[in-house]
């Protein structure tokens, strides 16, 4: 089969990169994997299957796994990320089922080629953060289903850690403002509506736990001491949660 590969004239960031490629793509299926990401040995073969077998529908697409590499000294930290964090979700879906698809990721993804030109729906450009969850809910708008296969695995190749998840985590919450701009509606789903007019009193207080000084001097601090020893999910999600309120304001 033909394999091309495609330079781009300067880093307009991973957007303009996929929207080219889609451009350019004849296939009928489009899987998106990410630079990190090894494949296992029948990661094409499960996209394709659940594509032409499982969901023939023009509108299904079919999130893979992207499981730690076994080479990786895996932490109960990076388990967090993986299972229930704010990289993926893993833990909250199962083999099979329909899922919600403000769950896409790039990282092991795939879709029909004529569904995604038919409606002429792109990744945004101007977005680095968050442009995966906005471009699923136009889909998600135009009719679009996503299906969790377990099976279409690729090994995640990417030691991560306390501190560059957290700085991962204020340069999100940088581009929320870029975000509020274009879709108020994702911003709000990408913010948990922590945001939103006339707060309830139990999100107000969550937001007073989320403040920036408690992440830096108080989560940021804990969760680095324990990220090898337990899995703190709870100390985990307000780092993150304080990271990301950081970097909005």
């Amino acid at each position: 089969f033909p394999l091309r590969f495609i330079s781009l004239p300067r880093n307009s960031g991973p957007s303009a990169a996929r929207n080219r490629a889609m451009e350019l793509a004849k296939g009928h299926i489009l899987l998106f994997s990410g630079d990190d990401i090894l494949p296992a040995p029948r990661f094409v073969a499960e996209h394709y299957e659940w594509h032409t077998k499982n969901h023939p529908e023009i509108h299904a697409g079919v999130l893979g796994y992207a499981r730690w590499s076994p080479e990786l000294h895996v932490t109960p930290f990076m388990n967090w990320l993986e299972q229930n964090g704010t990289q993926f979700a893993y833990g909250r879906i199962h083999h099979g089922e329909r899922i919600d698809c403000g769950l896409l990721h790039t990282s092991n993804v795939s879709f029909k080629s004529d569904f995604i030109k038919k409606n002429n729906e792109f990744f945004d450009e101007r977005l680095r953060f968050q442009e995966d969850s906005e471009w699923a809910l136009r889909l998600q708008k135009r009719g679009m289903e996503l299906y969790y296969n377990a099976n279409a695995l690729g090994d995640h190749y990417h030691p991560v850690d306390v501190d560059s998840s957290l700085a991962r985590m204020r340069a999100v919450g940088h581009s929320l403002k870029d975000l509020r701009g274009i879709s108020p509606e994702n911003f709000h789903r990408a913010t948990h509506g922590f945001f939103a007019k006339n707060l309830p009193a139990k999100k107000r207080a969550l937001l007073l736990l989320m403040d920036p000084m408690f992440g830096r001097w108080i989560y940021a601090p804990l969760a680095r001491l324990v990220q090898r020893r337990i899995f703190a999910d709870r100390l985990f999600a307000l780092a993150h949660a304080a990271s990301l309120l950081e970097g909005l304001r």
